[in-house]
């Protein structure tokens, strides 16, 4: 059974009832973000945000990093940063990612990174879904577009809400038993 992992106000029963909402994804689009200080790619993938993360990064440098971003807690993990205790392979990250897909891909609460500790490239999967890539654009772009993404307008709709299931509870506590987590304290904006 599929989760949603964060819905948007249904607009033809919001004049009826205003906390009608309907799950929510994203039209496989992407689209380059060009600020003063670093460019990045906002992916907003349909479904498969894993899949799609995995075959980005198995292009990359290793070894490899992990964060995940605990921002809303539902038992004894507290909200902060978990990161992976040692470099890890792309067959390890890839081990745990399909191990945990449905948690990390149909639960909000947590943000995921993956980095390359060779390069500047990280992925950051957030709460909506959404995959901000970081470093070597040109190449993370062709993958994007080798998946049948297209260029397009990426936003995130409000009003919104996030769900953060009960079915997963136990998943994401195998999650932080997998490895013995460095933990840190959130920082500005990760619960954005």
């Amino acid at each position: 059974m599929t989760l949603s992992k964060f819905d948007v106000r249904a607009p033809e029963l919001s004049s009826r009832d205003p906390d009608c909402f309907e799950p929510f994804s994203f039209p496989d689009v992407w689209q380059l973000e060009e600020h003063e200080s670093f460019s990045r790619l906002r992916i907003g993938p349909s479904g498969r945000q894993i899949g799609l993360m995995l075959d980005i990064c198995k292009r990359w440098e290793t070894p490899l990093w992990m964060l995940v971003v605990v921002v809303v807690s539902r038992d004894e993990w507290a909200e902060g940063r978990y990161q992976s205790p040692h470099p890890v392979s792309f067959s390890e990250l890839e081990l745990l990612l399909w191990e945990y897909q449905e948690l990390f891909e149909q639960d909000g609460r947590a943000h995921m990174w993956i980095g390359s500790s060779e390069t500047k490239n990280l992925l950051v999967m957030d709460r909506h879904n959404l995959i901000y890539a970081y470093g070597d654009l040109a190449s993370i772009e062709n993958t994007v577009v080798a998946n049948a993404l297209s260029e397009g307008d990426v936003s995130i709709p409000y009003p919104h809400s996030h769900h953060y299931h009960v079915e997963f509870d136990s998943t994401f506590r195998a999650l932080m038993e997998h490895w013995d987590w460095r933990y840190s304290e959130l920082q500005p904006g990760d619960d954005d």
